[in-house]
């Protein structure tokens, strides 16, 4: 290991180390550290952005005074490691922002979302709406953090999401914009939204 990474060994007086817990290798980061190198907040941060809970965990049991910032856990949630979030909320004091909570929703991580939601204060803002998971609004619904942002009908017609057009016509017809969801699902040939669409009561306008 240490003929490996020599070049580097001579240069660890001058070097601040950021972003080493991207790369998802410990064996190296723990070279890193014996060397003498220095670690940002960035190292754990980027290890939580990657899911690398073995390395979060390394730094917060062996590194004298590791440090984070907030966007590790939010990071970790957008990206669904819930094992991450978990970790960083019962060990680490720095929290999360409500940037938690909304991308993992527009992600769709439905765990993560209940998790966050109920283990911690932050919240989420209107951006929550704009998930694709039929799960997710529900849940926002039923928990009252709904507001006013929702995916486009246009838009998850343009992809054939059923499922979601049909939950958003439940929640809200009269913003469902029918005409353009019509457009949409013949120009992509999604013919099981039609023959879906055809059972409403406004097809009659557009068929």
């Amino acid at each position: 290991m240490e003929e490996t990474f020599e070049p580097l060994a001579r240069q660890r007086h001058r070097i601040r180390v950021d972003g080493a817990g991207a790369f998802g290798d410990l064996q190296f980061i723990q070279w890193l550290h014996h060397q003498g190198y220095r670690f940002t907040t960035h190292a754990i941060d980027d290890a939580a952005a990657g899911g690398y809970l073995a390395i979060v965990r390394w730094f917060h049991e062996n590194v004298e005074n590791a440090q984070c910032t907030t966007a590790a856990m939010d990071r970790a949630a957008c990206n669904g490691y819930l094992d991450i979030v978990k970790f960083l909320h019962e060990k680490r004091k720095e929290g999360c922002t409500t940037a938690a909570m909304d991308d993992a929703a527009r992600n769709g991580h439905f765990e993560v979302i209940k998790f966050l939601y109920t283990n911690r204060s932050e919240y989420c803002t209107a951006i929550a709406g704009e998930s694709r998971s039929v799960a997710v609004l529900q849940f926002l619904k039923k928990t009252n953090r709904l507001r006013s942002r929702l995916p486009k009908t246009v838009d998850a017609a343009t992809r054939g999401d059923l499922e979601l057009l049909q939950w958003l016509y439940d929640h809200n017809r009269r913003y469902f914009g029918f005409e353009a969801v019509v457009d949409e699902a013949r120009e992509h040939n999604h013919f099981h939204l039609l023959r879906w669409l055809e059972t409403l009561p406004e097809a009659g306008r557009y068929f």
